[in-house]
């Protein structure tokens, strides 16, 4: 349901500013704000996007923690207890079965890049 949402978004986006760029509509009054809807509506989709994942990540069982296993705030670089850096998101116990094989194919993923 959010993925076709967002999807919508972003094309509505890009047709009216297509149909601006090549002058289907005006540039002044309605035109403009028709154009810079479609641009402010991406912008907000996208913050509550990432807004709905962070709530999101509990019910998942996703925790955030450095490197030495501290729990940490997601937006911390560093760990506040042992200044370890914060590493990729691990699954807690008891996670969904797909979610916990989801993180182990990023795992697998960002090891063989490394």
């Amino acid at each position: 349901m959010v993925v076709p949402l967002l999807v919508g978004i972003v094309i509505y986006a890009v047709v009216n500013f297509g149909l601006g760029f090549v002058g289907v509509y005006s540039m002044q009054g309605s035109g403009f704000w028709r154009m810079a809807s479609g641009h402010a509506m991406v912008f907000y989709s996208a913050a509550w996007g990432i807004g709905y994942a962070a709530i999101r990540r509990e019910n998942l069982g996703i925790e955030w923690r450095c490197q030495n296993g501290h729990e940490m705030p997601p937006t911390a670089k560093f760990c506040a207890e042992c200044d370890a850096p914060a590493v990729p998101r691990q699954f807690a116990r008891g996670a969904a079965p797909r979610a916990l094989e989801a993180g182990r194919r990023v795992a697998r993923t960002l090891s063989a890049l490394r």
